[in-house]
């Protein structure tokens, strides 16, 4: 189980690269912290009790992804064979990133020497480039380059017959996700209103706010840096769409179980798509709350979900 945090340094909105779901804090001690539960005898009894059984083979691991610099840290010691298996993972983030014909050596060397960089205003592009957010089985995007454009859920309708887990994924993970969408469609659609301007001019007033050189107006939202590379946008600003592979009826009942979700949903700030399996087609929920087919839009296409 991995949290997750960005190295980074002379960078004020480093909580924007850290987790939101700790508070803007970096995950690994709540990884940690789960797995010690997790491997608590007296938990796993309990765990029992309530009809969830965790084989006496099974073994948590905790650990934290350095999303600067693409490195994975386990915080226990595990097989050589898993151990290699993170490593290669790592190596081959770092190589992406850096993007070209880099080796991964040389890719680590050069997202070390930037995430240590007291002048670098692009230490990572963090979420930039989110646009959707994928409910289902695992076995529906395994294979696809989504091209870092959506999160992921695991979810298996089959497995959730009174919708309670679908309800819980709604009005958690997906409002969450919404929340990262909104900050950077916001700083990239009306930068000057919800965004942080300039980096480079940055003045930070206590922890909590920026004021842009002698602008008096604190500033709010991402610097263009985290949506911009200098010669244009890196994130296109549209709103998330979440794609779920469950019966519609399922999905309706997701929506409208958790008011916040139902009002982002009626107010077109999420657009939800679903399909009852693999194999039928896709329906657009309207913010009328009817069901349409929309034979135009597919997951998986043109590196993620078209919006």
């Amino acid at each position: 189980m991995l949290g997750h945090h960005a190295t980074t340094t002379n960078n004020p909105h480093a909580a924007a690269l850290e987790c939101g779901a700790c508070a803007g804090h970096r995950g690994g001690p709540n990884a940690a912290a789960v797995v010690e539960l997790l491997n608590d005898a007296a938990v796993r009894r309990g765990l029992e009790e309530r009809g969830i059984f965790i084989p006496l083979s099974t073994r948590f691991v905790a650990g934290e992804h350095d999303t600067t610099r693409q490195v994975i840290e386990l915080f226990d010691e595990v097989e050589p064979a898993l151990q290699e298996i993170v490593t290669r993972a790592g190596q081959q983030l770092a190589a992406q990133t850096i993007g070209g014909e880099v080796d991964a050596v040389a890719a680590q060397r050069r997202l070390d020497r930037r995430a240590r960089d007291w002048a670098e205003t692009r230490p990572e592009w963090g979420l930039a480039g989110n646009a959707a957010f994928i409910v289902g089985p695992r076995s529906s995007t395994r294979g696809v380059d989504l091209g870092r454009t959506c999160f992921l859920h695991s979810y298996d309708a089959d497995q959730d017959a009174s919708g309670a887990v679908l309800d819980g994924i709604m009005a958690a993970p997906v409002v969450v996700a919404e929340w990262i969408n909104a900050a950077y469609y916001g700083a990239t659609s009306l930068p000057d209103l919800l965004g942080a301007g300039d980096k480079t001019l940055h003045n930070p007033v206590g922890d909590f706010a920026v004021l842009v050189g002698d602008d008096p107006d604190l500033r709010v939202g991402l610097p263009w840096q985290s949506v911009a590379d200098g010669t244009g946008l890196v994130h296109q600003p549209v709103r998330l769409l979440v794609a779920i592979e469950a019966p519609i009826s399922r999905i309706e009942q997701a929506i409208n179980a958790t008011p916040l979700v139902a009002d982002l949903v009626n107010g077109a700030w999420i657009h939800v798509v679903g399909r009852e399996a693999p194999t039928a087609p896709w329906q657009r929920r309207e913010p009328s709350g009817t069901w349409v087919l929309d034979a135009e839009r597919s997951v998986g296409a043109h590196g993620g979900a078209t919006c």
